[in-house]
């Protein structure tokens, strides 16, 4: 795969995942076994996810990779019961 068809990969996963973000009804996942890379990701996109106790979440590999100030502000809003201030960043 070249640098085109992988951006051009890329932009359509990109744009199916804000397709599941934006959705105006609750989306629902499933886990029932490994949710690693895009899977993990797919997951997150979600508003529940319900896992069996076989499911595996690849987390450390996601907390390293996406460890922006934005994540970390709403991971401490979570926490703390409160509105995040995102900065975009």
């Amino acid at each position: 795969m070249d640098a085109v068809q992988w951006r051009q990969q890329h932009e359509l996963f990109e744009r199916m995942y804000w397709t599941l973000v934006d959705l105006p009804i609750p989306v629902i996942a499933a886990v029932n076994g490994h949710a690693y890379g895009g899977g993990l990701e797919m997951v997150l996109c979600c508003d529940f996810a319900y896992a069996s106790e076989s499911a595996r979440f690849e987390v450390e590999a996601y907390n390293h990779l996406v460890d922006t100030d934005d994540r970390r502000e709403g991971v401490a809003a979570f926490n703390e019961k409160r509105k995040p201030a995102f900065k975009g960043r």
